[in-house]
């Protein structure tokens, strides 16, 4: 007798109900772009949160295409561009904080 396998799906988050504060959207991705890579452990670390408020600003940057997706144990990617992030904070701030 075997075991069934189990199929583990990544939560889906309506974007229309769910709002991540901007200034946590910041926060993650200048984390992970000072890092090199993205992960929840670092960006729990970092900002402090639980998992809970992690992973939907995890499943966000993945959707919008700013970090790859999660392939097991392998860091995921920084894909946002220097032009990308400018726009989200004159979209968010109205300011561009370039470092």
């Amino acid at each position: 007798m075997g075991y069934d396998r189990l199929k583990l799906t990544v939560p889906r988050y309506d974007w229309n109900k769910i709002k991540i504060p901007s200034e946590q959207l910041k926060a993650a991705i200048d984390c992970f772009r000072e890092a090199g890579y993205a992960s929840t452990a670092l960006l729990k670390r970092s900002l402090h949160i639980g998992f809970e408020k992690a992973d939907p600003i995890m499943q966000w940057l993945e959707d919008k295409g700013h970090i790859s997706h999660f392939n097991g144990n392998i860091k995921r990617k920084i894909l946002i561009t220097d032009e990308e992030y400018e726009n989200f904070l004159m979209e968010n701030f109205n300011s561009v904080d370039k470092d």
